[in-house]
């Protein structure tokens, strides 16, 4: 339930809740689905995603409301997660070639022990905002309220954190990079 509903449109999922009866909407099941569909909503393309604030490795806290950047990233990963490691290695020269031009990258680690999540940044060389708040997907976690269904998981929105693609990664990042940064 969790991976097909959040890797559904917004607007398809709610049409297809709109079909069935409200019998079926008020079962523990379909309160659920509709909970989950809300949400999605929440992170839906031209959606304002909701600010969070969690703790860098260094302690001090990070929000998203208050990183700047023309395009910003938001990249959720963990230590465990090979094909995640593997994009972050991808991400690198772009980041580096369009950082000056406002790309930010936020990665939010999904780990639950900061070790592993420390090493992991150290390793790989990610020079870019890291955060984590070390729930993994606990209810009260930054991956539940963007409504993350599976590693790798990303939100690319504007300076006004609208969402522009989510799920996007690097072959279809690094295409839409130069439009959305043109002018600068």
């Amino acid at each position: 339930l969790n991976a097909t509903v959040y890797r559904t449109d917004a607007v398809k999922a709610r049409e297809f809740l709109d079909l069935c009866g409200e019998e079926l909407k008020n079962t523990s099941f379909g309160r659920q689905v509709v909970a989950k569909i809300e949400t999605l909503e929440r992170v839906c393309v031209g959606a304002v995603v909701p600010d969070f604030t969690a703790a860098t490795p260094e302690g001090r806290p990070l929000s998203l409301y208050g990183t700047e950047g023309r395009v910003k990233f938001i990249d959720f990963w963990a230590s465990t997660c090979a094909q995640c490691r593997r994009e972050h290695k991808l991400l690198l020269p772009l980041y580096e070639k369009y950082r000056a031009q406002g790309f930010e990258i936020i990665s939010i680690s999904l780990d639950t022990q900061r070790d592993r999540w420390v090493a992991a940044i150290e390793k790989d060389g990610m020079p870019w905002p890291q955060v984590s708040d070390l729930k993994g997907t606990e209810p009260s976690s930054v991956a539940a309220l963007y409504a993350v269904p599976a590693l790798p998981y990303t939100v690319l929105v504007d300076a006004d954190n609208r969402v522009i693609a989510r799920d996007i990664h690097y072959d279809r990042l690094k295409d839409t990079l130069p439009e959305l940064l043109k002018g600068n």
